[in-house]
């Protein structure tokens, strides 16, 4: 569906707006900043897997003895 110039996506459930996109940037700004957020991205993960490694406290659920018996209709 043509809305004025925005195009529309048509999804389950409705009418969407297209996303959003950056305005463009200076190849040498834009570079400059990607690696940035890789550096970022790096030490956020760097960071999530230094705690998970360093977990101890797992809950230990128990399951309850089988039943003895029989179970006949």
């Amino acid at each position: 569906m043509v809305v004025g110039t925005a195009v529309t996506q048509i999804g389950m459930g409705g009418a969407y707006p297209p996303p959003r996109q950056p305005p463009p940037q200076s190849s040498s700004s834009s570079t400059a900043a990607a690696g940035e957020q890789q550096q970022q991205l790096h030490a956020f993960w760097a960071e999530q897997y230094a705690e998970i490694e360093a977990t101890t406290a797992f809950k230990n659920h128990s399951l309850p003895p089988p039943r003895r018996g029989s179970r006949r209709s």
